[in-house]
């Protein structure tokens, strides 16, 4: 059963990555993520992931970053950086 956690819109890229991977140890893997009312709406299921497993990287527009060495794409999506909305690319490292 998936759930959906808010994150809130001042978190920096490094506290929403700290939270994200966190919260995935109780609720299961990220599967999806966007912004709904200045909040990051996160979707998590499934088994829980490797500790500290997953990546947040800003995208280059439209296009996915590269990804970290042996890391692979789970989802992109939008969340609040700083305030501000961002389009974000989440890996997981295998």
């Amino acid at each position: 059963m998936a759930t959906d956690l808010k994150y809130h819109s001042r978190h920096s890229l490094g506290q929403l990555e700290l939270a994200m991977r966190n919260d995935e140890q109780w609720w299961g893997a990220l599967t999806a993520f966007e912004v709904i009312d200045n909040y990051t709406l996160a979707t998590l299921g499934d088994e829980p992931p490797a500790i500290d497993s997953l990546v947040l990287l800003p995208m280059i527009g439209d296009a996915v970053p590269p990804a970290p060495g042996g890391a692979e794409l789970i989802t992109t999506g939008e969340a609040v950086i700083s305030g501000e909305p961002m389009k974000l690319a989440a890996f997981r490292r295998g």
